[in-house]
């Protein structure tokens, strides 16, 4: 897959520290509600070939599409329950993938991408502790989609087949995700009855298994382990 050098640089950042980990958030500039988001170059891990977001949301009246990486916890903490969603509502026309991006902390043990090979094998490794239903596509070595869409290291967001996204959520939280897609397979479609959207916009909270949130990040290393404290335990 194309990618741009420069930009693969700063996205793979080597370390969780201040500057570099954060360089790519901008879920702020991120495309609104309702608007067609672009479309970009993913690489189907199972099929072994390439796709694109849009290809792969043209099949589904609504698709649930989550972002992360093996070195983010909050990844491996909320697969279990996005994966029971990806299977509650299924047959409600709801599809749901993960899209891998860069190692949120990068380590000896979960080392940061310096080709797309290196790229692929964490994905795999990924697939092969997860086990997912849902099937995983790998952004560009430059991260391309995952900073497009805001670049935060474990957000989720609900496309309809044309491209555009109806939810988003900086943090993956399955109970503000469950509670969206409630909403949206109710309704049929715009086009076909009266109904007209309106935006929403609400701040929600979600509790954190801390210990279970520090004993993944373990499996990085004590590297990964030293940098969020440094951050975050004070």
């Amino acid at each position: 897959m194309r990618f741009d050098p420069q930009q693969a640089e700063i996205y793979n950042h080597e370390a969780f520290l201040p500057g570099k980990f954060d360089r790519c958030w901008c879920y702020g500039s991120s495309p609104a509600l309702g608007r067609q988001a672009p479309d970009y170059p993913l690489w189907h891990l199972d099929r072994h070939e390439p796709t694109t977001l849009h290809a792969e949301l043209a099949d589904r009246r609504v698709t649930v599409v989550e972002f992360g990486s093996y070195s983010c916890p909050l990844s491996r903490l909320a697969c279990d329950s996005m994966e029971e969603l990806a299977d509650n509502y299924e047959e409600d026309g709801a599809g749901a993938l993960f899209i891998y991006t860069h190692e949120a902390h990068p380590s000896a043990q979960m080392p940061v991408h310096r080709s797309w090979p290196d790229k692929l094998a964490m994905a795999r490794r990924l697939r092969e502790v997860t086990n997912p239903v849902r099937p995983i596509l790998v952004d560009a070595l430059d991260g391309a989609c995952h900073r497009a869409l805001g670049g935060m290291p474990n957000m989720t967001w609900i496309f309809d087949r044309g491209g555009r996204p109806v939810y988003r959520a900086t943090w993956t939280a399955a109970e503000s995700v469950r509670s969206a897609l409630e909403q949206l397979v109710a309704y049929p479609s715009p086009a076909k009855e009266d109904i007209r959207p309106l935006t929403v916009e609400r701040l929600e909270y979600s509790g954190r298994d801390r210990a279970a949130f520090l004993a993944g990040l373990k499996l990085a290393g004590p590297r990964a382990v030293a940098e969020f404290e440094a951050l975050f335990v004070k």
